[in-house]
C-alpha cells in the first residue's frame, strides 16, 4: 500500500493505493482511496458539509498528471465515484484515455435510464466500470447496469461467491469476476482452484 499527501490551497488530501491481488498473490490492480477532510479534528464536517465536492471525483486529476505508469506501474486503478459525481465533467478530467481509471460504483446507482445512459456515454469515451457489493436480491433489477460492467466485485462475507460467480459468468461472460473480503485461507484456496474467479 502506498500513500501520498497532496496539499492544494490549504487543503490536505490523503491518497492511498490499496492493492488488488490475483490468485498468485501478484498485485494486478489498485483501488484509489482519498480523504480530503479530517473528521476527527473537524467534526462539523460530519453534518451537511460532508457532501461539499460531491460532484467531483477525487484523485482523477492526480492520475492524469502523473499517469498510471508512475502511480501504479501501469496497473489499472479503481476510482470510486458517487451517484452525483458520475454527472460531472469526467470527460475533461481524463485527457488521456490510456490512463483512464476504472470507475467503481455500487448500489447507490439505481438501474434507471439516466444512469445507464451516462455509463454508456463514459464507456465510449474510454472509461471502464466496476460494481461492488451488490446484494443478491438486486441482481435481476440491475441487469441494465451489470451488462455494462467490465468488473464485478463480490464480497465473500456477504455473498456465496461461487454461486454468484457462476451466475455472473453465465449472464455477463465478458465481465471479470473479483472476490474480495476473503475470510480465510481455506476459502482462498477453494477460489483459486475455481475457474470462475
Amino acid at each position: 500500500m502506498s500513500g501520498f499527501y497532496i496539499t492544494e490551497q490549504e487543503m490536505l488530501m490523503l491518497l492511498t493505493l490499496i492493492p488488488f491481488f490475483d490468485r498468485n498473490m501478484t498485485v494486478s490492480a489498485y483501488s484509489l482511496f482519498t480523504r480530503k477532510q479530517n473528521f476527527l479534528t473537524n467534526p462539523s464536517l460530519l453534518g451537511s458539509r460532508k457532501y461539499d465536492g460531491a460532484a467531483y471525483a477525487d484523485g482523477l486529476e492526480l492520475i492524469q498528471e502523473l499517469g498510471t505508469g508512475i502511480l501504479s506501474g501501469n496497473k489499472p486503478i479503481f476510482v470510486s465515484i458517487n451517484n452525483i459525481s458520475i454527472f460531472s465533467d469526467l470527460e475533461s478530467q481524463c485527457q488521456n484515455p490510456k490512463d483512464a481509471p476504472i470507475l467503481l460504483i455500487d448500489q447507490s446507482f439505481p438501474p434507471v435510464a439516466m444512469y445507464t445512459d451516462r455509463i454508456r456515454a463514459l464507456r465510449t469515451f474510454g472509461y471502464h466500470f466496476a460494481i461492488r457489493n451488490l446484494p443478491v436480491r438486486c441482481y435481476e433489477d440491475y441487469e441494465p447496469i451489470l451488462s455494462q460492467m467490465d468488473y464485478i466485485l463480490i464480497d465473500c462475507r456477504e455473498t456465496d461467491v461461487t454461486k454468484a460467480a457462476l451466475y455472473f459468468q453465465m449472464l455477463y461472460p465478458d465481465a471479470a469476476i473479483c472476490a474480495g473480503n476473503i475470510p480465510d485461507q481455506a476459502i482462498y484456496r477453494q477460489l483459486c482452484q475455481s475457474e470462475l474467479i
